[in-house]
């Protein structure tokens, strides 16, 4: 636990090698741990400034294959091995390179999965999936499936205004620096438990 937190640290002031070197720590005791290997990958992506986001691309769904893959064999419903909350980041991230390498329709696929499921997520993440499904849709002139995703958006915006008012008029009477957290979330990270 010590190695997943040093990690977070290392990821947040932007130690990238020493990020590395803690989450491969984490792998040597959980190697099957889609998470670690999740935020291997993204971490690695930093460190080389995304040169190669195809390449990132593929190795981000394979292990959302594996993923699927374990899942699938205890499971009827398909879109549970897809949707879970647990693979929200990872499915984002997916979607965020098949945006930037203008793969549109992997990009609605895996948008429109985690749109169907949107509702346990939080809100900063349900809002981007939202504003990528958005930019997806268009740019595939499928104006007629955006209707709901607007009104979805709608009401998440006004969430997390509301929540954000609350939060800052309840931080100001606090110390804690929440941003390291904050931080793996900003750039795709999943926190580990």
């Amino acid at each position: 636990a010590m190695s997943v937190s040093r990690a977070g640290e290392k990821f947040a002031e932007g130690d990238y090698d020493g990020c590395t070197a803690e989450l491969e720590k984490v792998k040597d005791t959980k190697a099957s741990d889609f998470k670690v290997l999740h935020n291997l990958e993204v971490c690695q992506g930093y460190k080389v400034s995304f040169a190669n986001p195809k390449e990132l691309l593929a190795k981000l769904q394979s292990i959302k294959a594996d993923v699927d893959q374990k899942r699938n064999e205890g499971s009827e419903n398909e879109d549970f091995a897809f949707d879970d909350v647990d693979t929200a980041i990872l499915n984002s991230n997916i979607a965020v390179l098949a945006l930037q390498l203008r793969k549109y329709a992997t990009a609605t696929q895996a948008l429109d999965r985690l749109f169907r499921n949107i509702e346990p997520l939080d809100e900063l993440l349900a809002a981007r999936i939202c504003v990528m499904l958005l930019d997806s849709l268009s740019v595939q002139r499928l104006p007629e499936k955006a209707v709901q995703v607007l009104n979805f958006l709608e009401k998440t915006i006004q969430a997390l205004f509301v929540s954000k008012a609350s939060s800052d008029s309840t931080n100001e009477s606090q110390d804690a620096n929440p941003a390291a957290s904050a931080e793996f979330q900003k750039y795709g990270f999943v926190s580990l438990p």
